[in-house]
């Protein structure tokens, strides 16, 4: 009897991770389409258009389509304070997570599993904007250099 406990466990956990995993694509993809300045209705007028049956897997994402843990990472994210690195051309570094605790009791985020949730959307975006600010900075480096 355990081991079939262990395996119904077992099972949902890949579950778990696999909805995690899937939010998390389909977060990067909202934030590349939006970047291209395509949402949902653009996407569907223009497969219409083209003729083309719109394709369920390239239907950029709606905001209002992520769980609330999404939304709720996003407003924490955008609360917490930017840091950058010292010199003459400062570049973002990433958001100061120690205000995370407090911003949990904020919006009244007591439970632990829902914590890494929304710890892994804030890490996410995080990511993400580190990246787009040492592009931005190499660019600009190049750029200078010329």
């Amino acid at each position: 009897m355990i081991l079939g406990l262990t395996n119904r466990c077992s099972t949902s956990n890949d579950f778990e991770t696999d909805r995690k995993e899937r939010t998390l694509v389909e977060l990067k993809k909202y934030f590349d389409n939006a970047a291209s300045g395509i949402n949902v209705e653009q996407y569907l007028l223009m497969c219409e258009q083209l003729g083309d049956e719109p394709d369920p897997d390239k239907i950029p994402p709606d905001y209002d389509s992520f769980p609330s843990y999404v939304h709720t990472g996003m407003e924490i994210f955008n609360a917490l304070t930017d840091t950058y690195t010292g010199g003459m051309q400062p570049v973002y570094s990433g958001k100061n997570l120690s205000a995370l605790p407090v911003l949990f009791d904020l919006y009244l985020i007591d439970d632990k599993e829902d914590r890494m949730d929304i710890f892994d959307i804030v890490r996410f975006l995080d990511n993400r904007a580190r990246k787009q600010a040492m592009d931005e900075a190499k660019k600009a480096a190049k750029k200078a250099s010329k």
